[in-house]
């Protein structure tokens, strides 16, 4: 099987480890259903994946580490869940992704220094209503492809970095309630 899409199907339930056997996936869709419970750790030896959308459930715990073993990830989709705790630094090796949405969890911790900048190709980040903490890291700078940047509804303090304005293709920027310091600066 390459494709699964189970979404929308009001399921509960929990995600079984048995989930990494279905090492031939492309594309996992468990979106809009009841599942509960944390994602599996075997969920990082299906590496041939390209897009995780485990959205719109209630998915608790953190996001595991092993999710940087999906290198070949552009859309990784976890939004509007009950995740926790902080991006992993092992997601940087999904420098394939072009939509990251962590949006509406209970994510907390600032934002891991040389990670964001690794999305090389990178078109939206969404971080939008989580508890993250700091500023937003300067290699944010590095995402030439970012069109739509949300980070509103957090705890970020700071300076808006400068480097942002190198995102000369940013369309849509929303840092509302925050506690951001500065201008936004210009491409």
């Amino acid at each position: 099987m390459q494709k699964l899409y189970h979404g929308s199907n009001k399921k509960f339930g929990s995600i079984p480890e048995e989930i990494g056997n279905l090492i031939n996936l492309t594309i996992l869709n468990a979106d809009k259903n009841y599942l509960t419970g944390v994602i599996p750790t075997s969920i990082g030896k299906l590496q041939r994946l390209r897009a995780l959308e485990l959205n719109s459930n209630r998915l608790s715990g953190l996001l595991p580490s092993s999710l940087g073993n999906l290198t070949l990830l552009y859309h990784l989709d976890m939004r509007d869940n009950n995740l926790e705790g902080n991006i992993p630094t092992s997601l940087r090796n999904c420098d394939n992704l072009k939509i990251l949405d962590l949006s509406d969890n209970k994510l907390s911790g600032s934002l891991p220094e040389d990670v964001i900048g690794h999305f090389n190709q990178l078109t939206a980040l969404y971080l939008q209503q989580n508890s993250f903490t700091g500023s937003i890291p300067a290699d944010v700078g590095q995402l030439k492809n970012l069109n739509e940047l949300l980070v509103s509804d957090n705890n970020f303090s700071g300076e808006i970095p400068r480097e942002l304005g190198s995102c000369s293709g940013l369309e849509y920027l929303d840092m509302a309630r925050n506690s951001f310091q500065g201008n936004i600066p210009c491409p």
